[in-house]
């Protein structure tokens, strides 16, 4: 059965609208979070205490001590946030986008999963045939199958 909805998706008039929807998995939730997360968010007094925080952390660097101190300080908000230092909306907030995270990971494995399933049985279908063996036909030629 899956191979059928493999050599469904692999058709030419298929695959390019497959993989647009694959792509729209991957962007458009995550958009739609963001956009929900800063909205709601920004509504309570913990949330935009939380973002003031957050804006106050100092700015990206190249430096691997810095970038350390940097996930050491990201760890150090969300076990405020785990605590509920910024408030039960947040808290909940956070908990909700994490449920969504995972979701939206599961849906990615998924749609990508099918076209990746796809290759890798080409792949093995061209290998098997790239060293069958040659036989004589009845022309007295050779054919590979």
């Amino acid at each position: 059965m899956l191979e059928e909805l493999v050599r469904f998706v692999a058709r030419e008039d298929v695959l390019p609208f497959y993989m647009m929807l694959c792509i729209a998995v991957m962007v458009l939730p995550m958009l739609g979070l963001a956009i929900w997360f800063h909205r709601g968010i920004g509504r309570t007094e913990g949330g935009r205490r939380l973002m003031r925080d957050h804006g106050n952390a100092p700015m990206r660097s190249r430096s691997p001590v810095h970038s350390a101190r940097q996930i050491g300080q990201a760890a150090a908000a969300l076990k405020a946030v785990n605590a509920g230092y910024y408030g039960q909306t947040v808290k909940s907030t956070y908990k909700t986008v994490w449920v969504i995270v995972g979701l939206w990971l599961l849906a990615n494995i998924l749609v990508w999963g099918l076209p990746i399933y796809g290759q890798a049985i080409n792949n093995q279908s061209e290998a098997e045939q790239n060293s069958a063996p040659a036989t004589n036909d009845t022309r007295g030629g050779t054919a590979k199958f």
